[in-house]
């Protein structure tokens, strides 16, 4: 629910999933639609339809993570990161398979 919220600031839902490198993709494709939104109606909708797929991009992210499933990579950009050494935290297990839930703290 949290990367849902902050994905709607434009590269922080992807920051928040540890995704640097799509932070800085998210914001530059912002950036430049926002840059030429005052050049046609079509680029003000895409803002909007940008916002909106970084809110679902960031709580699919998150969702996955918390499950232990491969992140969504639709555009590269994990590959990207992952060459760059800037690849988020593993949180999934090889070829899909789910982890065992945690601990429950407090409980023996």
């Amino acid at each position: 629910m949290l990367a849902g919220l902050l994905g709607f600031i434009p590269g922080v839902g992807a920051m928040y999933n540890g995704q640097f490198v799509k932070a800085l993709a998210h914001v530059l494709i912002f950036a430049v639609f926002v840059s030429l939104s005052d050049k046609s109606f079509v680029f003000g909708l895409l803002v909007a339809a940008w916002v909106f797929y970084q809110v679902f991009d960031a709580a699919q992210t998150a969702k996955a993570r918390r499950d232990g499933l491969p992140l969504p990579n639709p555009f590269g950009l994990n590959d990207l990161g992952a060459r760059l050494g800037m690849a988020p935290t593993p949180a999934a297990a090889p070829y899909g398979r789910r982890l065992p839930p945690p601990p429950l703290r407090g409980r023996p």
